[in-house]
C-alpha cells in the first residue's frame, strides 16, 4: 500500500522513492484536579489531548528529505494516508538519520500533533438583547403595562402614581414633608 503525506505545497508518495517502516498514534486525556479544605483532591473533568502521531521510513534521494523539511519549515497542515489516517497534522518535529545501506537517502521519524481548528463567534450587537425581547412579553400575575411608565434603578411606575409620590414630597398630599423642607441651609451632621 502506498503511504501519502499531502499538503499545500505538494504531496509525498512512499512507495517507489520512499517507505513508511513505522506508524505510532497515540490518544490521551487529562483529567483535572482541584485541590479542596481538608487536604483532599477533586477530579471531576476530563479533557481530550491533541492526537499525537508518529511515522518513521526511509526516502531515497536528497529531493524527498528536502520536501520534507519544506513541509516542517512552512508549517502548513498536512494529511496523511497509510495504515492510519489523519487530516490537520503539524509537524512538531522532522528527525533524520543516514545509514550505510541507504548512501543517496536519509532515514527519518517524523511527530505530528492534529490541531484543533476553530472559528471566532460573531454576535451582531444591533441584535436585541434578551431582555429586551422579554420587556413587552405579559408577567404571570400582573397587569400589562401602559405604553406611558417611568423607570428608574428597575422599578417601573406608571406616570399618573409618580406624579402623586412627588406630590406628597412637595406638601400638597403630606404636609408634615412639605414643612420640613423649610431649611434649605440644613447640610446634615
Amino acid at each position: 500500500m502506498a503511504c501519502m503525506l499531502i499538503g499545500e505545497s505538494g504531496a509525498i508518495t512512499f512507495e517507489k522513492t520512499g517507505i513508511i517502516t513505522g506508524e505510532d498514534v497515540q490518544f490521551s486525556n487529562k483529567a483535572t484536579s482541584n485541590p479542596v479544605e481538608g487536604g483532599g483532591v477533586i477530579t471531576d473533568h476530563a479533557v481530550a489531548d491533541p492526537v499525537k502521531v508518529s511515522i518513521s521510513g526511509v526516502v531515497n534521494s536528497e529531493d524527498e528529505y528536502k520536501a520534507l523539511e519544506a513541509m516542517a519549515q512552512t508549517q502548513e497542515l498536512l494529511s496523511y494516508r497509510g495504515d492510519e489516517a489523519f487530516d490537520d497534522l503539524l509537524i512538531l518535529n522532522l528527525q533524520r538519520t543516514r545509514a550505510p545501506n541507504n548512501s543517496t537517502g536519509y532515514g527519518f521519524k517524523i511527530s505530528f500533533q492534529r490541531m484543533t481548528i476553530t472559528t471566532t463567534a460573531f454576535v451582531d450587537i444591533e441584535a436585541p438583547t434578551m431582555s429586551q425581547q422579554d420587556a413587552g412579553a405579559p408577567r404571570s400575575g400582573q397587569t400589562q403595562r401602559t405604553t406611558r411608565q417611568a423607570t428608574q434603578n428597575g422599578t417601573t411606575t406608571t406616570n399618573s402614581a409618580y406624579t402623586a409620590y412627588v406630590a406628597g414630597f412637595n406638601g400638597s398630599t403630606n404636609s408634615s414633608v412639605g414643612s420640613g423642607r423649610s431649611n434649605p441651609g440644613y447640610a446634615g451632621c
